[in-house]
């Protein structure tokens, strides 16, 4: 307790300070490194988010530049369709117009979607048909959707069953202006899709972060890390409050906490998101965190030594004295080692060893007590039963030679013999179990003589219990209740005993059944009601726990009219 007292005042002098200290200064670094990181990934997005809107806006003009030329119209309204050198003339117009659009930077590909009575409509270069147009999915989606223009995911480009190409598009549906029922064709403004996804990549600040496109169907346009994507997805109905908020939110996604921001972009359906995970943020923050505790580790467990082994040269002694007058609670009554001091402490370990040898010596005297009178009880129970089978056996051997039957006096007398050097046993109060089924089998015969052979006894004990020990004579008292309380209350007072016996788990289970009538079990004990207890298995039950304890013992189970079943539960002894 002293050395206690020591080592806790070590701690609040010494480790409280010195945490509190180290907490504030790894909560003020934290708050630093996440305004920092923050702030960085604040710029990254926005430089991102500025670089693409760009895009968009250079694509969007070059659409518009397209849109605005006035022979655009009159070519593809064309009625010479007949008109070889006329068509090839247009051909080179419309071509000239959208190879020139296509910069590689902004749009790689520029493409026309024409009606398909117009002989270039199957150049596929650059000139396509509209009727093939109509195959492929952006062509469905707008027309499902009803949209004019439609910024396209990958997923819409080509037709169905092809895989995705790795380009996005731009799609604007041309009409007639004198007639706005009159489709004359649609064009497709190409980008390359690693364009967006290299530009993504840099607003994604830590590794295992993603920067994606959604566009207002929910579709994915384009992601930084595709990998991340399927665990940072924000959900759509989560997004759009995102959005209106338009300020960082900190979420939780996947059991982890993320930082999220979000932007719709200019003259798109697209929403630019980025989804950091808040822990690889905070790497740095962690790095400190690590080291204050490992310095505090460090500082904390050599001070924690030097107090110890200072305490411990004061307290030593009292300390183990202690622990021994602790120990004393759990049985351990051992003296300590011999001490040659002559100070207080000497003194009182010198007074502790006299106190135990006196226990012990106590304790001695009352566990051999104990046992004379375990012993004296166990005989006096076992002496109770001997007599009672006596006096009915030469009662037997009385009747016979009143009848004159020598010979089945002679088999009497020699199985009462028998009997009884089995129950004397040299002294021994325990008996194998192969020893037990002899001495209930000569019992038994005798008392089929007595009772005119009207009886049976069938033993099914297993082998690997046979050369068990238990107490001697417990089965004998049961058999007989088999058989006076049982059997010959039947109307034919004829019957079966049966002896089973196996292992069961850490315990040996033997089993007396008869097919006698039966009695009344009151059912939560498993006893006999007291109108059917027999003296013979209370003088049992009473000598099994005597010996071995509470846990074992005599349990019935029975049917009135039928038999009763006795379950003898003992402990697996193997040595005497």
């Amino acid at each position: 307790m002293m050395m206690r007292k020591m080592l806790l005042s070590y701690f609040l002098l010494i480790l409280m300070p010195l945490g509190m200290m180290s907490y504030l200064f790894y909560h003020t670094s934290s708050e630093l490194v996440e305004d920092k990181v923050t702030f960085a990934a604040e710029q990254s997005f926005e430089q991102s988010y500025t670089f693409l809107s760009y895009k968009i806006y250079n694509i969007k003009q070059s659409a518009n530049l397209l849109f605005k030329n006035p022979n655009l119209i009159r070519l593809l309204k064309s009625t010479q369709t007949d008109n070889l050198v006329k068509q090839m003339q247009d051909m080179y117009v419309l071509r000239n117009y959208l190879t020139t659009l296509q910069d590689g930077e902004n749009i790689t590909m520029a493409k026309l979607y024409v009606r398909s009575e117009l002989l270039y409509s199957h150049e596929n270069v650059n000139l396509f048909s509209l009727d093939d147009g109509m195959k492929e999915r952006w062509y469905q989606k707008m027309e499902r959707e009803h949209l004019n223009n439609f910024w396209a995911p990958a997923a819409y480009l080509g037709v169905e069953g092809e895989d995705d190409p790795p380009y996005l598009a731009y799609v604007k549906t041309i009409v007639d202006p004198d007639n706005y029922t009159n489709r004359l064709g649609s064009v497709h403004f190409e980008f390359s899709a690693d364009d967006l996804t290299h530009l993504l990549a840099k607003a994604s600040t830590t590794p295992n972060s993603v920067t994606y496109i959604v566009n207002s169907y929910g579709d994915v346009v384009a992601a930084s890390n595709t990998g991340m994507l399927s665990k940072y997805k924000i959900s759509d109905y989560k997004l759009r409050e995102l959005v209106a908020n338009s300020d960082w939110s900190r979420e939780h996604q996947h059991a982890q906490d993320v930082l999220v921001a979000s932007k719709k972009i200019d003259n798109t359906d697209w929403t630019m998101v980025t989804v950091l995970s808040l822990h690889e943020m905070m790497a740095d923050s962690n790095r400190i965190r690590n080291y204050i505790l490992l310095m505090l580790f460090f500082l904390g467990t050599g001070a924690y030594f030097i107090a110890f082994f200072f305490s411990k040269s004061i307290t030593g002694r009292l300390t183990r004295l202690a622990r021994r007058l602790r120990s004393v609670h759990t049985g351990n009554l051992t003296p300590m080692d011999a001490v040659q001091g002559k100070d207080e402490i000497d003194m009182l370990i010198g007074d502790y060893n006299y106190m135990l040898s006196m226990l012990n010596r106590f304790v001695q005297e009352k566990y051999e007590a104990g046992q004379a009178l375990k012993s004296a009880e166990l005989r006096t129970l076992q002496a109770q039963i001997s007599p009672h089978f006596l006096y009915n056996t030469l009662e037997l051997v009385n009747w016979l030679s009143w009848r004159n039957r020598g010979e089945q006096v002679s088999q009497v007398v020699e199985g009462l013999a028998q009997y009884y050097r089995i129950s004397l046993s040299g002294g021994r109060d325990v008996i194998t179990l192969e020893e037990e089924m002899q001495h209930v089998s000569l019992y038994f015969d005798i008392q089929n003589m007595r009772f005119s052979q009207n009886l049976t006894l069938i033993i099914d004990v297993s082998e690997e219990i046979r050369q068990l020990y238990t107490l001697k004579s417990i089965l004998q008292p049961l058999v007989e209740n088999a058989i006076l309380h049982g059997i010959l209350r039947r109307a034919d007072k004829t019957g079966t005993v049966r002896i089973e016996g196996r292992l069961e788990n850490t315990s040996v289970m033997i089993s007396v059944i008869d097919n006698g009538i039966g009695m009344l079990i009151e059912r939560e004990e498993g006893q006999p009601t007291p109108s059917h207890t027999g003296y013979g298995s209370r003088n049992v039950h009473d000598r099994i726990q005597l010996y071995f304890g509470l846990s074992y013992g005599l349990k019935y189970q029975s049917v009135v009219g039928e038999g009763t079943r006795v379950m003898v539960t003992l402990p697996i002894v193997e040595e005497p």
